[in-house]
């Protein structure tokens, strides 16, 4: 005959953390779902729970929320209490369930501590019935969507039982009842106050699916009372920096993602510049190159984003490293002798051996990619100025020749309307008694004056351009000889570098 196992006095602690912060936005700026987690716990959990007093907290709260709420450390509660009491509430035959609520700020995140518990201590109930803690899975992630994530630490006397880790195994199962895919599995165990703690975890890296899991079965009788003011803060801290750090590497994970993405963005752009190479025409080889820059420094910029935020993560992390071990020392002076806090050790490792080190591994990969996105916005710059300077040098050509036949143009009219002016200017010499006659006529006599007239002034006219036609000609042959005696130069140049035989 199987015994079915039992326990008493369970006492369920549900600590949640949400960022107040969103350093995506900035410095210091607020979430924007900041105040949504909290109207979102209390109609959630506060409907399940059946409790009044979480449904009516968010009206409370923005009476009790100062308007600069940049303070690190600031209770939420009205009236100053440090925990709201929550009203009993039948949850089976002769038992009831009671609890207290805690809302606070904690640096930059806000922080949930709801603690529940049977008011008749002694009453065994069976583990799957711990599922009256935690109707329809209100307290996991999938309901309370805090930013963080969430840890359950689950405190029973196990009344009747085969070893402790079935005992815890089967407590686990119970309050989860089959709302987590993938399940919490056993990953660690260790010892506090005399009294064997079991650790669960879905292992889901990202907050918003993580089951973290927390079981401590009493065989010390002195466990419960070891949970002093003291300890609750040190035990807190511990889950809150533990949050942190998971935060940040996941974090850290999601950008270098990104950044991987827009690399791989980046090597399908190379193909292009041989493309545009073979682009005959200047002008759309200009424009598909500024196209192109744009583009990947676009991109580049979305890169360099992703860099950074890698980095702040980094930081983020080893910062939260330390403030996690030093909250461990912190629980290292009231721990009993024989206690074992292998799952915090083991955590703290964890994270500097892993985590860390990863983030900085791909850390050192984006940088380097950093790299190729600096040396192709180089290149396409190198050859836009190629482009440019070749596109000047035909447009100064063109330019050029412009401004030559516009000259030819100008003096040929000029030269025409010389000459009609002093015909027309002549003309008035011509008169009836003196007719213009042509030189095989036998009346014509000396030269009229009118083609006198014509005859000085066109000559005279034409010193000047004789004059610029003759310094043309000398210019222009100078250029010429000057050009072909330039190679013959060099090559001089070039044997006499040369070294002797």
């Amino acid at each position: 005959m199987t015994i079915e196992a039992k326990v008493k006095n369970p006492i369920l602690t549900l600590y949640a953390f949400h960022l107040w912060a969103d350093f995506d936005e900035g410095y210091q700026t607020k979430a924007k779902n900041a105040q949504a987690f909290w109207y979102n716990f209390a109609k959630e959990v506060g409907k399940e729970l059946k409790s009044e007093e979480l449904q009516n907290f968010p009206e409370k709260l923005t009476k009790t929320i100062p308007k600069d709420e940049n303070w690190e450390n600031l209770l939420l509660l009205p009236d100053g209490k440090r925990k709201l009491p929550l009203s009993p509430i039948p949850i089976a035959e002769n038992l009831m369930r009671k609890g207290a609520f805690r809302a606070e700020k904690i640096q930059d995140t806000y922080a949930v501590e709801l603690t529940l518990s049977c008011q008749e201590k002694d009453t065994p109930i069976n583990p799957r019935d711990l599922k009256a803690f935690n109707p329809n899975g209100c307290l996991l992630q999938s309901t309370i969507k805090a930013s963080l994530g969430q840890t359950i630490l689950l405190y029973a006397e196990p009344n009747i039982f085969v070893d402790y880790r079935t005992l815890a195994d089967a407590c686990v199962a119970g309050l989860v009842d089959s709302k987590i895919n993938p399940s919490p599995k056993f990953i660690s165990q260790g010892k506090l106050f005399g009294s064997p703690i079991f650790e669960y975890d879905n292992r889901e890296l990202n907050p918003e699916l993580n089951c973290h899991i927390l079981v401590l079965l009493k065989q010390n009788p002195n466990t419960l009372d070891s949970f002093n003011p003291e300890f609750d803060i040190s035990l807190k801290n511990l889950l809150f920096y533990r949050r942190k750090v998971l935060y940040a590497y996941y974090r850290a994970k999601v950008y270098y993602g990104d950044g991987q993405k827009q690399a791989s963005d980046l090597e399908k752009q190379i193909p292009k510049f041989s493309d545009i190479e073979k682009e005959p025409a200047l002008e759309k080889r200009l424009t598909e190159l500024k196209d192109l820059l744009a583009n990947i420094r676009k991109s580049g910029f979305e890169y360099s984003k992703s860099l950074r935020f890698v980095r702040e993560c980094h930081n983020t992390t080893t910062t939260n490293i330390e403030n996690f071990k030093n909250a461990l020392k912190e629980v290292d002076p009231v721990k009993l002798d024989d206690d074992n806090l292998e799952i915090w050790y083991r955590f703290s490792d964890l994270a500097s051996n892993t985590y860390l080190k990863q983030i900085e591994v791909d850390l050192n990969y984006l940088i380097a990619g950093q790299n190729l996105f600096q040396e192709m916005i180089a290149n396409i710059r190198g050859m836009l100025e190629i482009e440019q300077i070749e596109t000047d040098r035909k447009s100064s050509e063109k330019d050029t020749i412009s401004s030559r036949n516009l000259n030819i143009t100008i003096a040929v009219v000029g030269g025409g309307m010389a000459a009609a002016g002093i015909v027309a200017t002549s003309y008035g010499l011509i008169k009836p008694e003196q007719p213009l006659l042509m030189p095989w006529d036998k009346n014509a006599g000396s030269l009229h004056p009118f083609t006198q007239s014509v005859f000085w002034s066109l000559l005279i006219g034409l010193i000047p351009v004789l004059l610029w036609a003759l310094i043309w000609f000398f210019v222009l042959r100078k250029h010429k000889v000057v050009g072909a005696g330039s190679p013959k130069s060099d090559r001089k140049n070039d044997e006499s570098t040369k070294p002797a035989p």
